[in-house]
């Protein structure tokens, strides 16, 4: 491999074993295979499998150099993934403020699932950003212990539980890996738009202990919006590809497959000598709705300001013109007004994925 040099084809060819991959060559591997040329695409696929056919596992590598702990978290070296990326208090307060409020289907579908019979004691809420689908989920049961890694996310989070008198959510600091909850005492664990973030072989083997015998890990997220008329979908598009694009993390493009890469099936293990994931989570069910969300053109452009794409452009570039005054002008005059306030509907596909344990 080391012959082939930074600038070599694209294609990597491993055992079926991906998991025997240490660390450092992980590592090491998607620093060779990252090089000079721009959107270089890495796709792991499993030697003898009669058809050939990859991995659910695509590595989408751009060339910089910042692109390559991107890469390393995607084969399995799990750092500094994208997390960061909303820590900021800036960041957490327009998360809040501009993110869409999950219709009641959600919580609906979430509660068909679970089951009339099942007890509802203790629910987890990972990753829990601004807390929006824990303060659902406090009307559901007894208690919610809701996690994050960012102190601003849960800093707000804490803020509009106190608002909204909600006293049984219960927030803490911590990574999605390393939950700290007593084993087989969780009922429900809700992932909101965040399972593209974890480390997931880890994530769901930590799941599996702290769920309860037949208990549910349910994770959702929205896909790119419908912005109702073409000559908005082409403003969208401009801000969300060709502007952010190469912004974007290569974890966000697993919300746009709808998390099939991540059902169990498709995690490469970290240990062998462990059951598979299929083994402790045999429950697999998905589910997909559309949530028309209404907002103004301003609400928009604040809901743009909290894509981790557009933080990482204006930190990479603080001095380069904001992009969203030109966007602001193009949707405007696609919706045929001059009044940012003007009221408009988009629309998101919103996915589920069910998981039961064992």
């Amino acid at each position: 491999l080391g012959s082939l040099g930074p600038d070599a084809g694209a294609l990597l060819c491993v055992s079926p074993a991906v998991g025997l991959l240490s660390p450092s060559m992980r590592a090491a591997l998607s620093v060779l295979l990252v090089g000079s040329q721009p959107q270089r695409v890495l796709s792991l696929y499993r030697i003898g499998r009669p058809s050939r056919r990859p991995l659910r596992l695509h590595c989408m590598m751009s060339a910089d150099a910042d692109s390559k702990q991107q890469a390393a978290g995607l084969l399995g070296q799990g750092v500094a993934d994208g997390r960061e990326l909303f820590t900021g208090d800036t960041h957490a307060k327009h998360y809040a403020q501009f993110r869409p409020t999950y219709p009641p289907e959600l919580y609906e579908c979430i509660s068909r699932f679970v089951g009339d019979g099942a007890a509802r004691d203790l629910a987890m809420d990972v990753g829990t950003g601004s807390g929006q689908a824990a303060r659902e989920i406090a009307k559901m049961y007894k208690k919610v212990l809701a996690t994050d890694v960012s102190e601003a996310q849960l800093d707000e989070a804490r803020a509009h539980s106190v608002q909204a008198g909600i006293t049984n959510i219960e927030y803490q600091r911590e990574p999605a890996e390393e939950l700290n909850v007593e084993h087989g005492t969780v009922d429900l664990i809700a992932v909101a738009q965040a399972l593209h973030w974890f480390e997931h072989d880890k994530f769901y083997r930590r799941a599996y202990q702290v769920l309860k015998d037949g208990g549910v890990l349910c994770a959702w997220g929205y896909e790119r919006c419908d912005m109702g008329n073409e000559a908005a979908q082409k403003v969208f598009h401009e801000i969300y590809e060709d502007i952010l694009g190469k912004y974007w993390s290569p974890r966000r493009r697993l919300v746009e497959r709808e998390y099939e890469n991540l059902e169990p099936r498709n995690i490469p293990p970290t240990d062998l000598s462990a059951p598979s994931l299929t083994e402790l989570f045999p429950v697999v069910q998905r589910e997909r709705f559309d949530m028309p969300v209404p907002m103004t053109i301003a609400d928009f452009m604040g809901y743009i300001k909290s894509w981790s794409s557009y933080n990482t452009y204006r930190r990479k570039h603080p001095e380069a013109n904001d992009p969203l005054p030109d966007i602001r002008r193009k949707l405007m005059a696609a919706y045929g007004t001059d009044d940012d306030s003007t009221p408009i509907t988009i629309t998101h596909p919103v996915f589920v994925m069910f998981l039961r344990k064992k």
